[in-house]
């Protein structure tokens, strides 16, 4: 017990921080909805768009034609940056739930 106690009570000279040394500020708060956001206005154009058969035409069907393998980067590196906007959302309501339902059994006891 006694070598229990001394152990925990000793710095090996690394001292990892943790999810409870950092408070949680409002950038964090606010990438939560701007992902919720960006995502949800990226799905309701897109849905939008092809239900109304909107196309692309002129010089830009023609730039979009000739650098395929550009357009196909361009693409993936938007669908990637929506993804983990939207991974991050995810988490962070897998994160409140537990802290909030905490909260509510602390307060009703």
């Amino acid at each position: 017990m006694a070598v229990l106690k001394w152990l925990s009570g000793k710095s090996f000279g690394y001292s990892a921080p943790t999810s409870h040394d950092k408070e949680e500020g409002p950038y964090e708060r606010f990438l939560t909805v701007f992902g919720l956001l960006c995502n949800t206005i990226t799905s309701t154009t897109t849905l939008v768009g092809l239900e109304n058969h909107w196309t692309i035409r002129g010089h830009l069907y023609g730039e979009i034609s000739n650098a395929r393998a550009t357009t196909q980067i361009v693409v993936r590196i938007i669908a990637d940056f929506l993804g983990s906007l939207y991974i991050h959302t995810i988490c962070q309501l897998v994160s409140f739930y537990p802290r909030i339902a905490y909260a509510r059994y602390l307060l009703t006891g």
